[in-house]
Protein backbone atom coordinates (compact mmCIF):
# COMPACT_ATOMS: atom_id res chain seq x y z
CA UNK A 1 0.00 0.00 0.00
CA UNK A 2 1.38 3.57 -0.88
CA UNK A 3 0.12 6.28 1.69
CA UNK A 4 -0.04 9.76 0.12
CA UNK A 5 1.53 11.51 2.82
CA UNK A 6 4.45 8.98 3.25
CA UNK A 7 5.18 9.06 -0.78
CA UNK A 8 4.98 13.04 -0.76
CA UNK A 9 7.28 13.44 1.79
CA UNK A 10 9.84 10.26 1.05
CA UNK A 11 10.45 11.76 -2.46
CA UNK A 12 10.82 15.35 -1.25
CA UNK A 13 13.69 14.51 1.80
CA UNK A 14 15.56 12.22 -1.31
CA UNK A 15 15.66 15.95 -3.11
CA UNK A 16 16.92 17.53 0.38
CA UNK A 17 19.48 14.41 0.91
CA UNK A 18 20.76 14.12 -2.86
CA UNK A 19 23.63 16.85 -3.42
CA UNK A 20 25.98 16.60 -6.32
CA UNK A 21 28.32 18.87 -4.51
CA UNK A 22 28.95 16.19 -1.51
CA UNK A 23 28.90 12.76 -2.90
CA UNK A 24 27.77 10.36 -0.87
CA UNK A 25 29.00 7.05 0.47
CA UNK A 26 25.97 4.45 0.51
CA UNK A 27 25.85 4.84 4.57
CA UNK A 28 26.24 8.14 4.35
CA UNK A 29 22.90 8.18 1.97
CA UNK A 30 21.38 6.08 4.24
CA UNK A 31 22.38 7.70 7.35
CA UNK A 32 21.06 11.36 5.77
CA UNK A 33 17.34 9.21 5.10
CA UNK A 34 16.97 8.14 8.78
CA UNK A 35 16.41 10.81 10.66
CA UNK A 36 13.79 11.94 7.73
CA UNK A 37 12.30 8.54 7.70
CA UNK A 38 11.36 8.11 11.98
CA UNK A 39 9.38 11.50 11.41
CA UNK A 40 7.54 10.16 8.84
CA UNK A 41 6.81 6.79 10.91
CA UNK A 42 5.63 9.02 14.05
CA UNK A 43 2.97 11.30 11.55
CA UNK A 44 1.90 7.66 9.83
CA UNK A 45 1.61 6.60 13.94
CA UNK A 46 -0.34 9.20 14.58
CA UNK A 47 -2.65 10.17 11.20
CA UNK A 48 -3.66 5.97 10.89
CA UNK A 49 -3.32 4.70 14.56
CA UNK A 50 -0.45 2.61 13.25
CA UNK A 51 2.31 1.03 15.69
CA UNK A 52 5.76 0.36 13.94
CA UNK A 53 7.28 -2.84 13.45
CA UNK A 54 10.27 -1.84 11.54
CA UNK A 55 11.41 -1.63 7.69
CA UNK A 56 13.71 -1.59 5.26
CA UNK A 57 15.52 1.16 3.16
CA UNK A 58 17.34 -0.11 -0.30
CA UNK A 59 19.59 1.91 -2.78
CA UNK A 60 19.25 -0.14 -5.63
CA UNK A 61 21.19 -0.22 -8.59
CA UNK A 62 18.82 0.81 -11.97
CA UNK A 63 21.12 1.36 -14.51
CA UNK A 64 24.32 2.35 -15.21
CA UNK A 65 24.28 6.11 -14.83
CA UNK A 66 21.38 5.37 -12.31
CA UNK A 67 20.28 4.43 -8.77
CA UNK A 68 16.75 3.88 -7.18
CA UNK A 69 15.75 4.74 -3.10
CA UNK A 70 12.98 2.78 -1.87
CA UNK A 71 11.62 2.29 1.88
CA UNK A 72 9.40 0.03 3.00
CA UNK A 73 7.52 0.44 6.45
CA UNK A 74 5.32 -2.48 8.62
CA UNK A 75 3.37 -1.01 10.97
CA UNK A 76 0.59 -3.21 12.76
CA UNK A 77 -3.28 -1.61 12.59
CA UNK A 78 -5.68 -1.54 15.58
CA UNK A 79 -7.22 -4.98 14.38
CA UNK A 80 -2.91 -5.68 14.81
CA UNK A 81 -3.29 -6.48 10.96
CA UNK A 82 -0.09 -5.90 9.46
CA UNK A 83 0.45 -2.67 7.19
CA UNK A 84 3.08 -1.95 4.59
CA UNK A 85 3.66 1.65 3.79
CA UNK A 86 6.30 2.21 1.04
CA UNK A 87 7.63 4.52 -1.26
CA UNK A 88 10.50 4.59 -4.12
CA UNK A 89 12.10 7.52 -5.69
CA UNK A 90 12.71 8.28 -9.37
CA UNK A 91 16.14 7.08 -10.41
CA UNK A 92 18.90 9.36 -9.46
CA UNK A 93 22.18 9.83 -11.46
CA UNK A 94 25.22 8.49 -9.77
CA UNK A 95 27.25 11.77 -9.48
CA UNK A 96 25.46 11.87 -6.24
CA UNK A 97 27.58 8.49 -5.10
CA UNK A 98 31.34 8.21 -4.41
CA UNK A 99 32.52 6.33 -6.84
CA UNK A 100 33.37 3.70 -4.27
CA UNK A 101 29.81 3.41 -3.72
CA UNK A 102 28.94 3.63 -7.37
CA UNK A 103 31.31 0.67 -7.73
CA UNK A 104 29.72 -1.24 -4.52
CA UNK A 105 26.17 -0.82 -5.75
CA UNK A 106 27.02 -2.35 -9.51
CA UNK A 107 28.47 -5.10 -8.07
CA UNK A 108 26.25 -6.02 -5.38
CA UNK A 109 22.82 -4.94 -7.04
CA UNK A 110 21.23 -3.20 -4.08
CA UNK A 111 22.09 -1.89 -0.51
CA UNK A 112 19.88 -2.67 2.20
CA UNK A 113 19.48 -0.68 5.57
CA UNK A 114 17.57 -2.21 8.46
CA UNK A 115 15.16 1.02 9.69
CA UNK A 116 14.82 0.78 13.71
CA UNK A 117 12.04 2.55 15.61
CA UNK A 118 12.44 6.04 16.52
CA UNK A 119 14.14 6.78 19.26
CA UNK A 120 13.13 9.73 21.74
CA UNK A 121 15.16 11.79 24.31
CA UNK A 122 13.79 12.19 28.10
CA UNK A 123 12.01 15.35 26.53
CA UNK A 124 10.19 13.67 23.96
CA UNK A 125 12.10 14.75 20.99
CA UNK A 126 13.38 12.10 18.72
CA UNK A 127 17.13 11.33 19.08
CA UNK A 128 19.26 12.10 16.68
CA UNK A 129 22.27 10.87 17.81
CA UNK A 130 22.30 7.78 15.93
Amino acid sequence: MESGTFNQLFKGFVNEVISPFFPKTLEQLAEGCEKKIDRIILKEEVENDYDFAGGEFTISYYNKNSFLLSASLYFKDTNEDWVEVKSESQPRDMKYLTGEAAEELRAKGKAIFNIDAPKFNADGSIDVSK
